[in-house]
C-alpha cells in the first residue's frame, strides 16, 4: 500500500492498527491502571502496572503529539498543525519554539496542549527563545 497516495484518514487508521496490533502483543495479564491528567486509561501490557483500552484511532488519539518542528515551518502550516490536533482530539501540539505563542493562542479553549522543544536538534537556539 502506497502511503502518499492514502488519504489522511486511511493513514491514522493504519498506522493505528499497527500500534494497536503490537500492543496487544505485549500484553500482559496484569490490569492495572493509571491515573493523569488524560483521565482513568487502560492500556494493553505496553508496561507494567500500565493498561489503556484502545479500540480505535480516536482512542489513541489523546496520546498524540502532533509535531512540526521544521526550521522553515510557515505560518499556514503551523495553523494547519492546530487545526488538526483539535480535529482528531490529539494531546499536543510539538513546535519549535518561536511557534509557541501563536499555538497557544490558536488553541486556547480547546484542550490542546503547546509543547515546545528546547534546542532541537542541535541545542542551539538562543537564551531568551528558551525562557
Amino acid at each position: 500500500m502506497d502511503i502518499n497516495k492514502m488519504d489522511k484518514k486511511e493513514l491514522i487508521d493504519k498506522i493505528s492498527d499497527e500500534i494497536i496490533s503490537k500492543l496487544k502483543k505485549t500484553s500482559s495479564s496484569d490490569n492495572l491502571s493509571f491515573k493523569s491528567d488524560l483521565g482513568n486509561k487502560n492500556i494493553p501490557g505496553s508496561s507494567v502496572g500500565c493498561k489503556i483500552q484502545i479500540n480505535t484511532p480516536a482512542d489513541l488519539a489523546p496520546y498524540i503529539d502532533h509535531t512540526l518542528l521544521k526550521p522553515d515551518a510557515t505560518e499556514a502550516q503551523v495553523q494547519k498543525l492546530c487545526e488538526e490536533a483539535v480535529q482528531y482530539g490529539f494531546c499536543t501540539v510539538c513546535v519549535n519554539p518561536s511557534w509557541a505563542t501563536y499555538c497557544a493562542r490558536k488553541l486556547r479553549g480547546t484542550g490542546v496542549k503547546v509543547c515546545a522543544v528546547v534546542g532541537f536538534p542541535l541545542g542551539g537556539p538562543p537564551a531568551f527563545i528558551i525562557a
